[in-house]
């Protein structure tokens, strides 16, 4: 388990482990989520959709049908690998 921590200012500081897995830079946004009985949060990586991303798929190679949840993993798998300007 990653912990992180609040500063006085009430920011919140991710562990380096998870900004270097999700290649997090300083500006980039992450969702966080309250479940419904508030006593657990999730966050989420938002990926780019700027032209950061344009072509990561065209490597893609499969021999079945490519469904939606392939072209998220993707794309996030391409975000995560930096290759972004």
């Amino acid at each position: 388990m990653l912990t992180a921590t609040v500063t006085d200012g009430g920011k919140l500081v991710l562990p380096k482990a998870l900004r270097k897995k999700w290649a997090l830079m300083p500006g980039d946004k992450v969702s966080l989520f309250i479940e419904k009985d508030g006593r657990r949060a999730v966050l989420q990586q938002q990926i780019s959709s700027d032209a950061s991303l344009f072509g990561c798929l065209s490597a893609y190679k499969s021999e079945r049908p490519v469904t939606d949840d392939d072209i998220r993993q993707t794309i996030i798998e391409c975000a995560c690998r930096g290759d972004r300007p």
